[in-house]
This record gives structure tokens, C-alpha cells and sequence, in this order.
């Protein structure tokens, strides 16, 4: 290759060099610099939903000998009873749903028996089956009854009692509706004290909706077992309400 061909191919790069920098300083020069040029504001929006759904959980223990099989017949036909009841008391299937199923063997522990502390290995004396079962109550009205009716149907263990609401998509959106509002307002009376116009809105971001629950906004229930209260009195169960809060962050081209 001859020297001036060489010259010519240096002086190439050299340009596209130069002109590849100053085209990098000119997109870089004209992007607007949001952070001198912005400012952000927070709004709070509240709402108010009323639960219309209750959810608990019952368990049946069984606890026997050393055959488990037996003993899960014995446990199988007592969890199959209380699902029954809720079956024939308004609680649709896809409402129950089994939790955890569980056999454990129970040993017996027996003393040291000689000077060097040597102790006899434990003993299995019996088994423990325990089937725990989840209850979604769509009427509220039934709550009370329920509770007590799946204990005389045989579940030795009630707990987890709970309300909220089955979808709260439309309780959030209002609640975050009156927050973007609220931003807008102080946004505008910023702009207004601070002698400038408001830009575009660049961005907007939530936290996440916080739930605080009310034990006393609603009446509650506290229905006897059965139309006729032939049974045991039912719990009175307090469903309340839920306060749905959302925060947002707007923010703001300064002009």
C-alpha cells in the first residue's frame, strides 16, 4: 500500500472520528435535563369497602393407636361429614378447599435405665391424623351458623376467621383516582406560588394499596344455630370494613 494511500485512509478515520463525537455531544446536548427542569408531588387517596366475603379454616384431629388406617377411615368419615354440612347449608364446592393433610406417629419416651445415661429408643404408641380444611362464606348472614355447625358436624378445631372483599379492584380505583386528583390540585397550586407553568406530566408511580380494617363499621350477626334454635347459640361475628389507601407521585416538566 503507498504512503499517500495510507494518508488518505488516517485522515478518513480522523473525520468520521470527530464527526461520530460532535453528532454524540449534539443528542446528548439537546435531551431535556429532568432533573433541573422537574418537580414531583404526592397525592393521598382514600376508600371505604364493606367486606362481603368471610373466610375460616377447621380442623378434625384424630388421635389413636399404632394401625393409622383405621384410623384414617375415622378421620376421612368425620371431615367428609362437616364438608357435607357445608355443602347442604349454601357453601358451593369451589368455596372448600383442603389445606394440609397430615400423619404423624406419637412415641412414648422412656427413662435412662444405667449409669452412663444410655436411654431405650422411643416407642411409637400411636398415630395423629389431622385434615385441615379452608371455608370461603359468600352470605355473610351464615357466618355465625356455619361456625357452629361445622363443630357439631365434627371439626375439632375453628380459626382463621376473616372478611374482605372478593374483588376490591373498584374500591383501589377509587381510591386512586381521588390520590391523582389531589397530586393534580397540589401541582397546579405549586406551580401558581412558585411563578412558573406546569409541563407535561413525565411520570407517575403508586405505592402499594394499604389495607387498615375497621372491626365496628358494621353490624354485625349473631344468629342462633338453626331457624328454630334448636342447637347452640352461633358467635356473633363482626365483618367491619376495610380503609383502601393509595399513594402517587406525580411528576412535572417545569416551564
Amino acid at each position: 500500500m503507498s504512503e499517500k494511500i495510507k494518508n488518505y485512509l488516517g485522515m478518513s478515520l480522523i473525520v468520521t472520528s470527530l464527526a461520530f463525537a460532535f453528532a454524540s455531544v449534539g443528542y446528548v446536548y439537546n435531551q431535556p435535563d429532568y432533573s433541573e427542569r422537574t418537580f414531583s408531588v404526592t397525592g393521598e387517596g382514600e376508600a371505604v369497602v364493606v367486606p362481603d366475603i368471610g373466610t375460616f379454616t377447621f380442623s378434625v384431629l384424630t388421635e389413636g393407636g399404632i394401625n393409622p388406617t383405621s384410623l384414617q377411615t375415622q378421620n376421612n368419615e368425620q371431615s367428609n361429614a362437616v364438608i357435607e354440612y357445608l355443602k347442604s347449608n349454601g357453601v358451593d364446592e369451589k368455596d372448600i378447599q383442603s389445606q394440609d393433610y397430615s400423619v404423624s406417629p406419637r412415641y412414648q419416651y422412656s427413662r435412662c435405665f444405667d449409669e452412663d445415661g444410655i436411654c431405650s429408643p422411643p416407642e411409637i404408641v400411636g398415630y395423629s391424623i389431622q385434615h385441615t380444611v379452608s371455608v370461603k362464606v359468600r352470605n355473610l348472614e351464615n357466618v355465625g351458623a356455619l361456625l357452629s355447625g361445622v363443630v357439631e358436624n365434627g371439626a375439632n378445631n375453628v380459626s382463621g376467621l376473616n372478611f374482605s372483599a372478593d374483588d376490591p379492584t373498584q374500591i383501589e380505583n377509587e381510591a386512586r383516582a381521588s390520590a391523582i386528583s389531589q397530586a393534580k390540585e397540589k401541582a397546579k397550586s405549586i406551580a401558581k406560588a412558585g411563578g412558573f407553568r406546569l409541563g407535561k406530566l413525565i411520570s407517575i408511580s403508586e405505592n402499594e394499596p394499604y389495607y387498615d380494617y375497621y372491626a365496628d363499621s358494621v353490624e354485625g350477626y349473631n344468629l342462633g344455630y338453626g331457624k328454630g334454635g334448636d342447637g347452640p347459640m352461633a358467635p356473633s361475628v363482626e365483618p367491619g370494613s376495610e380503609k383502601i389507601a393509595i399513594s402517587i407521585m406525580l411528576i412535572y416538566e417545569i416551564r
